[in-house]
């Protein structure tokens, strides 16, 4: 009897292009990189914040991944629609609505999700998905945060955190908020104020060009992001892999201890990449050592598309 198992990839176009309805309905840019066109295996890929499926580290991994890879933009990124629904606060509906739509679209195209990889602000969507869904074996995160309070000042401007220290009094950022810095200095905020009182929004421009509202209601979304809550509910995922740099100055790399601590513990190991940042790329060295990482981890669980 042929073989039930082998995908026809007919879903994509001759550049490995397709699309995903979110559960949202928004249409998600994908492109699948068929390594092993008889095997049905397959990762996902996720880019972080304000990135997109082209991400050099997302290609690099790709490139080495013992399975076939698909990378997507998630709504308001990239090629994909849905820029009025992006919230900065947003990760538990990326996980829910953009990430699972892949994860049950590759399902009803005859392939296998094997593991799921997300970078950056992606390393936690991958976390929550596995806590929500915990139907995909082996996740992958890479340079995650555990501390969903720290590393504002990084996305918002000093106008910005001045009127989200008045914005979430009371929750326990504005103290904070007060001695924030900006990395962002050439961006052109706008601050919504109506007399001598500061609206609950402010519009910017996000370094990949796009024009975007952070709300009150999406930083408390963060702000209040229980990750070891969600982590409890994880029982059928079968390992995951926390990889970090040892120089990230983005997040921590304590964040990493911090992940696998509210992990469950027979499941996750932690590496920690020496000299390397929160990129992951900064050189061909670091980029091999990352890549290997994660071929290993996903060929001694048994789940490669490599014939042994």
């Amino acid at each position: 009897m042929p073989q039930t198992n082998i995908p026809s990839w007919h879903f994509a176009n001759e550049k490995g292009r397709f699309s995903v309805t979110s559960f949202k309905g928004h249409k998600l840019a994908c492109i699948v990189d068929i390594k092993y066109p008889e095997c049905n295996k397959v990762a996902i890929l996720c880019p972080g914040l304000y990135a997109s499926k082209c991400h050099v580290l997302l290609t690099t991994i790709a490139e080495g991944l013992p399975v076939n890879s698909i990378r997507f933009d998630f709504r308001g990124n990239g090629e994909s629609e849905g820029d009025d629904d992006w919230s900065f606060g947003g990760y538990v509906d990326e996980a829910k609505d953009d990430l699972h739509a892949v994860v049950d679209t590759c399902s009803s195209y005859n392939l296998e999700v094997v593991c799921i990889i997300g970078h950056s602000r992606s390393a936690t969507t991958v976390l929550l998905h596995a806590a929500m869904f915990d139907d995909v074996p082996l996740v992958v995160s890479l340079a995650g945060r555990y501390d969903m309070r720290q590393g504002l000042e990084k996305h918002l401007s000093p106008e910005k955190l001045k009127a989200f220290s008045v914005l979430t009094a009371g929750t326990g950022m504005g103290k904070q908020a007060d001695v924030l810095s900006s990395s962002l200095e050439n961006d052109k905020d706008i601050l919504k104020k109506q007399g001598t009182e500061v609206d609950e929004k402010v519009e910017f421009v996000s370094p990949d060009g796009r024009r975007r509202v952070i709300t009150k209601k999406c930083v408390l979304d963060r702000l209040t992001l229980d990750l070891r809550q969600y982590f409890s509910q994880i029982k059928h995922t079968k390992k995951i892999l926390i990889i970090h740099g040892s120089e990230d100055r983005t997040v921590p790399c304590e964040d990493a201890t911090q992940l696998a601590n509210a992990l469950p513990q027979n499941k996750t190991k932690v590496v920690i990449i020496e000299r390397a940042s929160h990129s992951l790329v900064d050189s061909q060295a670091i980029k091999t050592q990352v890549v290997q990482t994660i071929e290993n981890f996903i060929v001694e669980n048994g789940l490669s598309c490599k014939k042994a």
